[in-house]
């Protein structure tokens, strides 16, 4: 949970729906469980009006493409902003599914520690949720643990946040620096536009199995240029793992270097979008 988090022990009423517990909150997003009416539990995710209308189109779409959202997070209802508020761009309110956890919390809970039985459980459900969305035409572009929901009962996980969602080659978001793909490091590092990749999303995906299987967050970089992404240390140690020359001491796991390069090698041999 954010730190200085607004409205956080306020119960807001918001349409059909109150909130019960602030989870998150951000210069652009906050995000409450919250109870229905009828006493339903879901996810209020409250945010400006661009972006709420932008991820509810997605959001739509990908329901019309899967009326069960088998991989992606439900949109139960839409709250829109009060039109007489005198905020142009008045905050409104996505009605999603409520998941137990996500990926995030449910690593930190075993301290990054999972069985290897779900390693494999978790990458073949998030490997599938991906891949269906890239067969959509869609790049998810913020690929990391706290996208990823666990829903009916452990049995399967979603994908979740689609406001940065863009079709591959569209201008795109800056996402997560610690799952920034090799190649869109160095583009930011160039101050060049950012454009979604399927390949991006791909490796970030890649980057959380490895760290469930390595036991650490963040573990293809080092402590210290980890500890800020303010500056350019973190981006500099990704950028390096696409060229052939790697300055080993930015790595926390030198050996990675020709594993890397090799999956970069197989990743543009194949032009489908698929995992």
């Amino acid at each position: 949970m954010a730190s200085g988090a607004r409205d956080s022990e306020e119960i807001l009423a918001v349409g059909r729906y109150h909130t019960t517990r602030l989870v998150h909150a951000s210069h652009k997003t906050t995000i409450y469980l919250a109870e229905s009416a009828m006493g339903d539990t879901v996810v209020l995710k409250r945010c400006d009006s661009l972006q709420a209308e932008r991820e509810r189109a997605t959001l739509m779409a990908l329901k019309r493409a899967d009326p069960d959202c088998t991989h992606v997070v439900r949109l139960v209802d839409f709250v829109p902003g009060d039109p007489t508020a005198a905020n142009p761009n008045p905050l409104e309110s996505l009605v999603l599914e409520a998941a137990s956890t996500s990926l995030e919390a449910w690593l930190l809970a075993c301290h990054y520690r999972p069985s290897w039985v779900d390693v494999l459980h978790v990458g073949d459900s998030v490997g599938r949720a991906l891949e269906w969305l890239h067969a959509q035409g869609l790049c998810h572009t913020d690929m990391k643990p706290s996208n990823v929901l666990c829903a009916g009962g452990g049995r399967s996980w979603k994908l979740c946040d689609f406001a940065g969602a863009a079709k591959e080659g569209a201008r795109s978001q800056e996402g997560t620096i610690e799952y920034c793909a090799p190649e869109q490091a160095q583009v930011l590092l160039a101050h060049e536009p950012l454009l979604a990749s399927y390949d991006a999303d791909i490796w970030a995906y890649s980057k959380m199995l490895y760290e469930m299987a390595a036991g650490s967050p963040n573990a293809l970089i080092s402590q210290e240029a980890s500890t800020s992404i303010s500056d350019a240390r973190a981006l500099e140690a990704l950028a390096q793992l696409k060229d052939p020359v790697v300055v080993e001491s930015k790595l926390r796991f030198p050996v990675l270097r020709s594993v890397l390069a090799l999956s970069v090698r197989v990743k543009s041999r194949h032009s489908t979008p698929h995992l």
